[in-house]
């Protein structure tokens, strides 16, 4: 699996101490380690929806100036909303860094350093997770220049970064070292760290959630990019889901058959012609897709069907605006 992601900015939602990467090697169980795996996927793959989205979109309907903004003021509040209970550290490392919070410690130096040899040998980069120690282990996944559009940011100098975009980044980084990429380029690596006592809880889906709790799964699950809790509508990542309840409801002119089937197979395998709620799409873009069972799902989407969630403080109002009955 590749991983790949174009923020200029990189993001600590917590500081540690440089690892040691001669530290004494501990055991810790497969399982425990798969699930360092998965939660990391997860993790990475909805930064990469919650900020990668926005990103490419001040970029292509305002400017990379506008983008290089976004990721200065509104990166961090997102990427915290990610952790979902668990003692987290999420970072973004490189060695070509813009903020210089994102410089690498030794061990996510010489995971960089692995990938770039990789590369070079024009081998796949996949995720790793390395134990650090009894209590801690470390998922990391490469992050890669995607496309044209990121080398308004981190291209070559002068011939792929206007003038004012370059003036702004220096002003608001004035020690950047995140130019000089191409397509393709390692930009550095996603840097997460759990607790192994989170992890623990998590071992299973089924020994951390209940799959017959459907709200347990959809706090799990759901909550990280569709909150309940946004103060406005302009601070959303996602829908809430007070609002995807309503449209999928008006599509199934309020059949739960109907409803289940629409939602189960867009959350299964999402893609634009199948997506109900083009607004959404077009400001957010599409939902990846997750790794999650149609048994979870279903749970989920049936829960979603017979109860009436949490939605946000200013929902109702503008759901009345834009939908008047």
């Amino acid at each position: 699996m590749k991983y790949l992601f174009f923020l200029p900015l990189v993001i600590v939602l917590g500081c540690s101490n440089p690892k040691d990467p001669k530290e004494k090697t501990v055991d810790i169980a497969p399982s425990v380690k798969s699930v360092a795996l998965k939660q990391g996927n997860r993790i990475s793959s909805l930064a990469q929806q919650a900020l990668g989205s926005q990103l490419m979109k001040k970029i292509s309907t305002q400017s990379p100036e506008a983008a290089v903004e976004f990721c200065n003021l509104t990166a961090y509040p997102i990427l915290d909303s990610l952790k979902t209970g668990m003692e987290v550290k999420i970072k973004r490392a490189s060695l070509k860094m813009r903020n210089p919070n994102n410089t690498p410690d030794p061990v996510e130096e010489k995971i960089i350093r692995s990938y770039q040899e990789q590369l070079s040998k024009k081998e796949d980069l996949e995720p790793v997770v390395q134990v650090l120690s009894k209590n801690e282990l470390l998922y990391a996944a490469p992050i890669r220049t995607k496309n044209k559009m990121c080398l308004s940011c981190h291209g070559m100098g002068n011939d792929q970064i206007t003038e004012s975009t370059l003036s702004r980044i220096n002003t608001l980084y004035p020690d950047d070292k995140a130019k000089g990429h191409r397509v393709g380029d390692l930009r550095g690596i996603w840097s997460i760290t759990f607790k192994k006592e989170d992890l623990l809880k998590l071992k299973t889906d089924k020994e951390a959630i209940n799959l017959d709790d459907g709200l347990a799964l959809i706090q799990q699950n759901c909550y990280s990019c569709h909150s309940p809790n946004s103060a406005s509508h302009d601070d959303i990542i996602a829908p809430p889901l007070a609002g995807v309840k309503s449209r999928y409801l008006r599509a199934a002119d309020g059949d739960q058959a109907t409803f289940v089937a629409q939602m189960s197979a867009f959350l299964l395998e999402p893609t634009e012609e199948s997506a109900l709620m083009q607004g959404p799409v077009n400001r957010f873009g599409l939902m990846p897709k997750f790794n999650w069972s149609k048994e979870m799902i279903t749970k989920m989407v049936e829960y979603l069907y017979e109860n009436e969630l949490e939605a946000p403080p200013w929902f109702e109002k503008r759901h009345r605006e834009m939908h008047p009955e």
